[in-house]
């Protein structure tokens, strides 16, 4: 069930595409999270009562360099999260193990109708087991863990034990404790405070409330989103979806039937129906977008192979673009086409994706063809899975422009992608807070997810007096600094994914100074803040707080536990000083006392006493 806007609803399969929970903030009548204007909130009502099974075999072959990971298998559920966690494309239960793997190939898969009835005694809400009808139980189930599946990722499904990489269980961590990143009585809870919480180099550990509860996310810098590869993307349109496909011929799979078309550009991308020519002539897949555009990438999905030779027939395939293309003409087309790029070498399997960057983003184009190499060219095998493409422009790659500006004009109603020496550069040797498009830095911090204090203390500890943090995620230090393409503060302050923050000083615990341009020079205060991410699809959040280690960085890059006792001596510092004022205030008004006190003994002497005179003109008698 996805929730969107606070009063939409929606009945969903499956979903891609997830940001910080922080986007849903939109509350229910109920007070809980209901999406946002541009995403959703995406509960779980019932158990599932189907799995994403896409074949089984009695012969299942795993690459030898390859091999599976294995774990106790609880449930089918618990097994795709395992496994997708582990970030792995398949999931089988053998056994007692359920078993995650990356790549396959089916000497002999069956099809026919899946059935998920058989539910686990230790828990009747959970399916333990699947099967395809008429098939015996030798046949083994494979199940694809990309298109229908997302889960919470607050608690791992195995215990992250330090030194200990090869097991997938879960356990006490006697001895060596958890791994960096991770806590808990049995190292499962993600710990932003250590290592980024685990979450690599592209993405950030938060820790989110989501109606109540606590939860940790590893979520992708403001304006990108996370895709099912679990890598940071910004959002764009598929441009091949459901557009017409066209073959040189078809090809009739003893296994799954005709490789039809149709399939090419259905959004099905888990390898068991595809597109396959069989002609060594013409020899193409042609999809026909229906309208010129200038062609960025393009994504393609091998099927699942039968065997090596049935692999080696994609190996370095060949992506061309036309402005035209006749689909009748009979003849090999090869020479007049363009060429965006070739796939790699050696031909990935089924559910991992291949990219296929063009080797130009200016040509208008709108057909995009697959073929084979020109050596294997006389097979007439070409196919695919799932073909996806994808505009070029200015988010990907910077459009080409390398170090220069980027910009997207509209010409004729077309996007295109222009390169432009930058107006201004600046070269930065004083300390100034300011946000920038590029930074060009003389060291970079390969430990990832800092906080703006321990920026700091990485690049103090080098000598380093300005400071650069990129995406609110990568720090990096110089003396000097190159910036193009000055931004708003706004930008760094919700840490846009193509932003950077030039500052200096920093005092608070863990968030962004409180100032704008014309504040400088400033003095940071203390505050809470939420911050805000971009749309897509995922769980739901009221607050958000960035993760504040207590850690400093000694000269070789070593971690010291001192912070504490540098800013407890601030804040002694303080006291003595204010203590200091207040002694020498209480002294100066026990001075002026005493010199009054013996003022008004004088007058008094005199006859004269002004404390004791009243002028009784100013009160007027009750009684009157």
């Amino acid at each position: 069930m996805a929730l969107r806007n606070g009063d939409e609803c929606y009945c969903v399969n499956d979903f891609d595409s997830a940001v910080a929970s922080s986007e849903c903030n939109t509350p229910c009548i109920n007070n809980k999270a209901c999406g946002g204007s541009d995403s959703y909130s995406v509960y779980k009502i019932k158990p599932a009562v189907t799995h994403h099974g896409i074949l089984c075999t009695t012969s299942l072959q795993f690459s030898p360099t390859k091999r599976p990971i294995e774990f106790k298998f609880e449930s089918i559920e618990s097994c795709i999260k395992g496994c997708l966690e582990l970030n792995k494309n398949f999931a089988a239960r053998k056994g007692e193990r359920c078993i995650c793997f990356i790549d396959l190939i089916v000497l002999s898969p069956n099809i026919t109708t899946l059935e998920c009835n058989e539910y686990c005694s230790h828990d009747p809400t959970e399916i333990c087991n699947c099967h395809y009808r008429d098939r015996g139980p030798d046949c083994q189930v494979i199940y694809f863990t990309r298109l229908k599946y997302e889960f919470q990722r607050s608690v791992s499904t195995y215990s992250h034990c330090q030194g200990d990489k090869n097991s997938y269980e879960v356990k006490e961590c006697l001895g060596g404790g958890c791994s960096e990143g991770w806590k808990g009585y049995f190292c499962r809870l993600r710990d932003c405070t250590s290592n980024n919480g685990d979450c690599g180099s592209q993405m950030k550990c938060i820790e989110s409330i989501v109606n109540g509860f606590k939860l940790v996310e590893c979520v992708c810098p403001h304006g990108t989103v996370r895709n099912r590869w679990l890598q940071c993307e910004t959002i764009r349109k598929n441009l091949a979806l459901d557009k017409p496909v066209y073959l040189s011929s078809t090809f009739t799979c003893k296994y799954f039937g005709l490789q039809h078309e149709k399939h090419l550009t259905d959004g099905v991308i888990d390898g068991v129906m595809g597109a396959r020519i069989n002609d060594i002539n013409r020899a193409w897949i042609t999809v026909d977008l229906e309208e010129s555009y200038r062609i960025g990438f393009v994504r393609v999905f091998n099927r699942i192979w039968f065997d090596s030779r049935d692999r080696m027939y994609m190996n370095s395939f060949v992506v061309k673009l036309a402005s035209t293309f006749d689909y009748r003409d009979v003849s090999d087309v090869r020479s007049s086409l363009v060429l965006c790029g070739h796939g790699p070498n050696i031909s990935t399997l089924a559910g991992q994706p291949v990219t296929v960057i063009c080797n130009e983003f200016d040509l208008a184009s709108r057909y995009v063809i697959l073929q084979q190499t020109n050596n294997l060219f006389a097979y007439g095998s070409t196919s695919a899975a799932e073909l996806q493409i994808y505009e070029a422009d200015c988010n990907f790659m910077n459009g080409k422009c390398k170090g220069e500006r980027c910009r997207e004009l509209v010409l004729s109603n077309k996007k295109i992608v222009n390169c432009r020496n930058w107006r201004n550069v600046d070269t930065i040797v004083n300390p100034i807070l300011a946000c920038f498009k590029f930074v060009d830095a003389e060291y970079s911090h390969n430990e990832f997810g800092l906080s703006y204090r321990q920026c700091e203390d990485v690049c103090e500890s080098r000598n380093y007096t300005l400071l650069v943090l990129t995406a609110g995620i990568n720090c990096s230090c110089g003396k000097t600094l190159v910036a193009k393409g000055k931004t708003s503060l706004e930008n760094c302050k919700k840490q846009f994914y193509n932003t950077s923050l030039i500052f200096h000083h920093y005092f608070m615990e863990d968030t962004f100074f409180n100032v704008t341009e014309d504040d400088l020079p400033y003095y940071p205060i203390e505050h809470s803040h939420t911050i805000v991410s971009t749309a897509a699809v995922d769980f739901t959040i009221t607050t958000i707080r960035w993760n504040s280690t207590v850690s400093k960085f000694d000269k070789n890059g070593t971690k010291t536990d001192n912070i504490i006792l540098k800013y407890l001596g601030y804040i002694i510092g303080a006291s003595a000083v204010t203590l200091f004022l207040l002694l020498i205030t209480i002294a100066i008004l026990v001075k002026r006392k005493k010199q009054k006190n013996q003022a008004n003994k004088s007058r008094a002497a005199s006859g004269h006493d002004p404390l004791n005179t009243i002028d009784l003109s100013s009160y007027t008698s009750d009684a009157s």
